[in-house]
C-alpha cells in the first residue's frame, strides 16, 4: 500500500454535502419537486433525506440525525415550524456537540424546545408550530451552522427575520453559500454589516438546481498530487470559482506542490516541485474542514506550519486538534497545540513503516491520513468505514488509481 508511483487519471467527485443538505431543506420548505442532479451520496445527506421524508409524512415523531451537525442544527428550526410533537436525537458524539445558542435564539422567536438530557445539548423535545419572526441575536464564533439554520427558515416566518451575529463570525464562506442558495430560491437577503434581514416571502425554487462537486473532497486529491512527483489528475466538472469554503485548498496546497489549471471539463491537477523552509501560518476560521488535509500535507512535505483560529475543531465529529496531534505524532511528526492552534514543528521522514491511525469516528481523520501512503507509509486505520459520512466511494476511487488499503 505504500505509494511510490505518480497518480494519473480522472475522477468524478461526490456532490457538495453542505450544498446538498441546504438545498434539501429549501426544497422541502418550498414544497416543490425540484430535481437536484449531483446530490451528495454522503451518509449525512441520506440522514437529511430520511428525516425530511418522515417530517412530511406525519405530524410528530422521533427524528434521528446520526452524527450530522447539519442535520441536527438545520432541522431544529424546521421542526419548530411544523405542527406536532417532535424529538430530535443523534449519535453519542452528536449529543456532545453544543446546540444551546441556537435553542436560545429559537426561544426568542417563540419556539417551545426542551432539553431531554444535558442542558445545552441534544437530544431535544420540540412542540412544533409555535415559531414566529422578529429580531434575534446569535453568537457567531462557535458555528456558522446556527446562523444558517435560522436563515434557511427566515423567509417562512411571519414578520420575517432580522439576524444579528455577535462577535467575529467563523466559517463565513458557508454563510455566503447559504445566502447564494436562498437567492436561487428567489429569497432576497439584505446584509448590513453582520446583520441579515429577510422579509417574509414565498420561495420559488426552480425546476432543476445542479449541485456542485464537493471541494472538501477535492482537497484530498490536491494533497495526493502535491505529495507525489509526476502526478496528474483531472477532477471532472469541479468549478475553480466557487463559494465553497474549501476552495481555499488551491491557495494553501498550491504553496506545497500542486498546480491547478481550469479545463473545459474540470480542473487539472499537476505536481509542481516546490521547497519552502520558513514556517507558514494558516488561519482556519473560514475553512476548518480543510485543516486536517493541509496539516498532513505539511508534515509529509517537511513544512513547518502554524494553524490558528481552530476553536471550532474541538466541536467537530472528534476533537480534531487532539486527534490530529495524536496521529501526526504516531507518524513521526513533532507537533504542539493549544486551545485553538496547532503547530507542526517538524515533519515526518519518508520511508517504510507502519502507522496506526485512530479515526475517533471522524471521516476527516481517515480521509486526511490516507495521504500518508504517499510518504511510503503503510497506513492502518481502526475505522476506515467512517469515510461514508462524506465520501462513500473514496477507497474505491483510490483503488482505480492503483492504491489499495487493507
Amino acid at each position: 500500500m505504500p505509494v511510490n508511483e505518480a497518480l494519473r487519471g480522472k475522477l468524478s467527485l461526490p456532490g457538495s454535502k453542505s450544498a446538498s443538505n441546504r438545498l434539501l431543506i429549501l426544497r422541502a420548505l418550498a414544497g416543490t419537486t425540484t430535481e437536484l442532479p449531483g446530490l451528495s451520496t454522503a451518509a449525512d445527506t441520506a440522514y437529511m433525506q430520511a428525516a425530511l421524508q418522515q417530517i412530511t409524512a406525519q405530524p410528530g415523531g422521533r427524528i434521528f440525525a446520526g452524527a450530522a451537525g447539519t442535520v441536527m442544527r438545520f432541522l431544529l428550526p424546521v421542526l419548530a415550524l411544523q405542527p406536532g410533537n417532535w424529538e430530535l436525537y443523534g449519535s453519542d458524539r452528536a449529543h456532545e456537540r453544543p446546540i444551546g445558542p441556537l435553542v436560545d435564539a429559537l426561544h426568542s422567536l417563540g419556539a417551545k424546545i426542551d432539553y431531554l438530557e444535558k442542558e445545552g445539548f441534544p437530544p431535544l423535545k420540540i412542540e412544533g408550530g409555535q415559531l414566529h419572526g422578529g429580531e434575534v441575536q446569535l453568537p457567531a464564533n462557535l458555528s456558522s451552522q446556527y446562523a444558517t439554520a435560522l436563515l434557511l427558515v427566515g423567509a417562512m416566518l411571519p414578520g420575517g427575520l432580522q439576524l444579528k451575529l455577535m462577535g467575529e463570525p467563523v466559517s463565513r464562506p458557508y454563510l455566503q453559500q447559504t445566502v447564494d442558495l436562498l437567492g436561487i430560491c428567489g429569497v432576497k437577503v439584505r446584509e448590513e454589516a453582520d446583520t441579515y434581514i429577510l422579509a417574509a416571502q414565498n420561495m420559488q425554487m426552480p425546476a432543476v438546481v445542479q449541485v456542485e462537486p464537493d471541494w472538501s473532497s477535492a482537497a484530498y486529491w490536491l494533497a495526493w498530487v502535491a505529495a507525489l512527483p509526476g502526478s496528474e489528475l483531472l477532477l471532472e466538472n469541479l468549478p475553480l470559482h466557487s463559494h465553497q469554503a474549501d476552495r481555499r485548498a488551491v491557495d494553501w496546497m498550491g504553496q506545497l506542490g500542486v498546480k491547478v489549471t481550469e479545463q473545459p471539463n474540470g480542473l487539472l491537477l499537476t505536481h509542481e516541485a516546490t521547497r519552502i523552509t520558513t514556517e507558514r501560518t494558516y488561519d482556519g476560521r473560514d475553512c476548518p474542514d480543510l485543516v486536517p488535509a493541509q496539516a498532513v500535507l505539511c508534515a509529509i512535505q517537511q513544512q513547518p506550519a502554524l494553524f490558528t483560529g481552530l476553536a471550532t475543531l474541538r466541536l467537530k465529529e472528534s476533537d480534531r486538534i487532539d486527534a490530529l496531534k495524536m496521529n501526526l505524532r504516531a507518524a513521526g511528526a513533532v507537533v504542539s497545540s493549544g486551545a485553538d492552534w496547532l503547530r507542526i514543528e517538524k515533519g515526518m521522514a519518508a520511508g517504510a513503516g507502519e502507522v496506526h491511525i485512530q479515526c475517533f469516528h471522524d471521516h476527516r481523520m481517515a480521509l486526511a491520513f490516507s495521504v500518508l501512503a504517499a510518504a511510503q507509509k503503510t497506513v492502518i486505520f481502526d475505522q476506515p468505514e467512517v469515510v461514508a459520512k462524506s465520501y462513500p466511494n473514496y477507497w474505491e476511487q483510490l483503488a482505480t488509481l492503483g492504491i489499495k488499503f487493507n
